[in-house]
């Protein structure tokens, strides 16, 4: 990944060859698990994470006294060790994600709010549910107050992305259409 600090950046894996990287429940919550600590032991901050069933989006700030071969390894070691418990659960040895992940510089404040409305709709557009609160594994549960969680930094995010202060506005504003001029 090519990553500078004091910048945002939207990061994404996929299965290898699109194949499902999450079976099911349980396995989101390992993901969960393992990208918390993640997050806590790299102090890159997390504003949201989606994860789906073949791949996983998140959108991190990476401060400028971050070390960006810190992240990378445990980034790397995250994914590995996932890759590790679910193969040995599942009976298989092929690897699980691609290659490379990818990643996108993110400079422009209406793209960096787009985006992150974005991932968390990604259910809801996969047509995996019929309402965003019904998908378990993104970060938009948290900004509805309909779950307490610690991946995401919210005050941060809100501050840098310009939220809605209250969860009713930031509920109606999640369901707004994205811009057509909006590419991932």
């Amino acid at each position: 990944m090519n990553i500078e600090p004091g910048n945002l950046y939207h990061i994404f894996t996929r299965g290898n060859n699109r194949e499902p990287v999450f079976y099911n429940h349980i396995h989101y919550l390992w993901f969960t698990g393992k990208l918390k600590k993640m997050i806590a032991q790299t102090y890159v901050k997390c504003f949201c994470y989606c994860l789906m069933p073949n791949h996983f989006h998140l959108l991190l700030w990476f401060p400028e006294n971050c070390n960006i071969y810190v992240f990378k390894n445990k980034y790397g070691t995250m994914l590995s060790s996932y890759t590790q418990k679910l193969n040995y659960q599942l009976g298989r040895s092929n690897s699980i994600f691609k290659k490379r992940s990818e990643e996108k510089l993110i400079t422009d404040s209406d793209y960096a709010l787009t985006c992150f409305y974005y991932l968390h709709q990604n259910p809801l557009r996969a047509k995996i549910v019929n309402a965003l609160e019904d998908w378990h594994f993104s970060s938009y549960r948290d900004y509805a107050g309909l779950r307490k969680e610690t991946i995401c930094d919210q005050n941060f995010a809100q501050k840098m992305l310009d939220l809605p202060s209250t969860q009713e506005d930031f509920i109606l504003d999640s369901y707004q259409s994205i811009p057509s001029w909006f590419k991932l």
